[in-house]
């Protein structure tokens, strides 16, 4: 139907020339209504046919029974304007567009509608419309017999057509008498054409320009507005002076109410749809608000207005994942928006609200674009990033937060943390002695700047286990016990300190060892000083770890207890 919106233009230039060639019918027109009958939309694909030839019957029909009323619009014109359009000449003309067609063929009133069978029997339901005074207007349904043809159905909506026509003639009587100022005869005729159709909503809608003229109340108004309403559901106009009334009355919630029901007899009305999304959150509907302009955005989603509505409204109505989302769509629809620094603080404020990780990260990553140097996106960047596992990037994103903060104690702890973790000191990977030398530089620089037990704690331990592991393994012992005691030094809450005992008086074992024989080889007396403050040193360490392993302990303390005599020999031997 998108090509004939567009070909419906063109469409009302076909009309005109057509009737330019058959002047008679010209000449009818200027002398009765032009009525627009329009083929039903069948509620199965099977009555396509059905509705046709029902569509025709009941042209034939209304103009043969009501020609001194209107002149019904032929089927060859209606075709024209379908074929011109680049459709099929038997083409449904969809709920949606017939007011468009019925524009373009210059229709004075305009009935459409649906069939529906219930088992085999046809059911139409027609909406019957008064464009300019046919006073033809409001619903009625026809139920056939089973079985019926399409002309024993046609004769059926003729029959209940009757009834319609007599209650328009009066409808239609109460507009000329209220043109000539005869208000009390004006609403007798309403009042004719309600008996006949309760709600009537020509003669309603008369009646209104009746109590406009007589500046009579709102209440009269809002009476004869409902009642239209009421009488054809879908009635624009109808809908949209019941909604001024209560505006003008003060009743924002009613008002809105009422343009929400003239946004759900023409959904495609945007104007209305932002209107009612503005209304609700006057009345601070956020919920409704939120879906009205959502289904608005389904169908414009580039619509820039709808969108900071849904911002405004979202953020007023405090609903975070709404706000978000909207915030978001501003940004894709907005370049403006790029490169902003206002707008990235706010955006991930909001994700941050609502713990919306992705959405986090997201804007981190967009703010650094462009204000490189902001620490709250670079801590939420790498924050998340250690969420999400992925290790180098987020030891990347702390490394430059202690760049841009060298008091950031938290940050700093985080990256020892990482670079201990990653750590490999086993017999078969070659040490990385930078990596150690990085890790020592980075807890010297956390032991200068923290005062907290707790993370004096975990700074023994990332002293602890490498210096364990270097000395079990003997990998690099030296290097080790260092490490041991600089564990002991930071053990705030004495957890490792025993244990770093047990294993310097260990590693001391395989350092004066080898240091025994050295001095036997070389008979010299210039280690004999080192030699002795190594066991001594390793004996009292021992002594003090032994708690850890008693028994392991045990064995080597003995053998310390032996070389204890030794300095003493060699310095009796070689030192003279």
């Amino acid at each position: 139907m998108h090509r004939l919106r567009s070909s419906l233009r063109t469409g009302l230039l076909i009309v005109v020339e057509l009737a330019v060639a058959v002047p008679a019918s010209l000449g009818a027109q200027t002398k009765s209504s032009r009525m627009l009958f329009l083929a039903p939309s069948p509620r199965s694909p099977q009555d396509s046919a059905y509705v046709q030839e029902l569509v025709r019957y009941i042209r034939t029909e209304a103009q043969n029974k009501y020609r001194q009323k209107w002149e019904v619009i032929k089927n060859d014109v209606i075709e024209d304007l379908l074929v011109s359009s680049g459709f099929a000449a038997t083409t449904i003309v969809s709920e949606v567009m017939v007011e468009q067609v019925a524009k373009a063929l210059q229709a004075d009133g305009y009935a459409y509608g649906w069939l529906n069978r219930v088992g085999p029997v046809p059911q139409l339901t027609l909406r019957m419309v008064d464009v300019r005074r046919t006073g033809l207007s409001g619903w009625m349904t026809v139920t056939g017999q089973p079985g019926d043809p399409p002309k024993s159905l046609a004769g059926r909506v003729m029959d209940s057509l009757r009834t319609q026509v007599k209650a328009a003639d009066f409808a239609k009587e109460c507009s000329t008498r209220r043109d000539r100022g005869d208000f009390k005869r004006a609403r007798d005729r309403a009042n004719k054409a309600f008996e006949i159709y309760r709600n009537h909503p020509s003669a309603a809608m008369c009646l209104s320009y009746v109590f406009e003229a007589n500046q009579q109340g709102s209440d009269s108004l809002i009476w004869a507005y409902e009642k239209a309403t009421k009488g054809d559901s879908l009635n624009m106009r109808a809908w949209e002076n019941l909604a001024r009334q209560y505006q003008r009355r003060g009743d924002t919630v009613k008002a809105v109410d009422a343009f929400a029901k003239q946004l759900r007899a023409n959904p495609d009305d945007q104007d209305i749809r932002y209107q009612v999304a503005a209304g609700y959150i006057t009345t601070r509907d956020y919920f409704r608000a939120r879906d009205i302009i959502d289904e608005g955005l389904r169908r414009d989603p580039s619509n820039a207005r709808f969108v900071g509505l849904k911002a405004r409204g979202c953020f007023d109505g405090a609903l975070w994942d709404c706000a978000l989302e909207a915030m978001t769509q501003q940004y894709e629809l907005d370049s403006a928006l790029t490169g902003d620094t206002l707008f990235y603080p706010r955006i991930f404020a909001l994700a941050s609200q609502i713990r919306d990780t992705a959405a986090m990260l997201r804007w981190a990553s967009e703010g650094l674009e462009y204000s490189p140097s902001s620490i709250p996106f670079w801590r939420a960047r790498a924050l998340l990033l250690q969420r999400a596992g992925v290790q180098d990037s987020a030891l990347m994103a702390y490394e430059r937060l202690i760049e841009l903060d060298e008091h950031d104690e938290r940050s700093l702890l985080t990256v020892a943390t990482l670079h201990a973790r990653a750590l490999q000191i086993d017999t078969i990977t070659p040490l990385d002695t930078a990596a150690l030398n990085k890790l020592d530089g980075l807890l010297q620089r956390l032991s200068q700047l923290s005062h907290d037990t707790t993370v004096m704690t975990r700074v023994a331990g990332m002293y602890y286990t490498p210096g364990q592991k270097l000395v079990q393994m003997q990998i690099d012992i030296p290097r080790g016990i260092v490490w041991l005691e600089k564990a002991q030094q930071y053990d705030w809450q004495n957890k490792v300190t025993n244990p770093a005992n047990f294993w310097i008086g260990y590693g001391l074992f395989y350092v004066v060892r080898p240091m025994d024989q050295q001095i036997l080889e070389s008979e010299s007396c210039s280690a004999i000083g080192e030699y002795q403050r190594l066991i001594n040193k390793g004996f009292e360490a021992l002594t003090a770890g032994r708690v850890v392993a008693e028994k392991a302990a045990d064995g080597l303390l003995g053998v310390y207890r032996q070389l204890r005599g030794r300095p003493a020999q060699f310095r009796e031997a070689y030192c003279k």
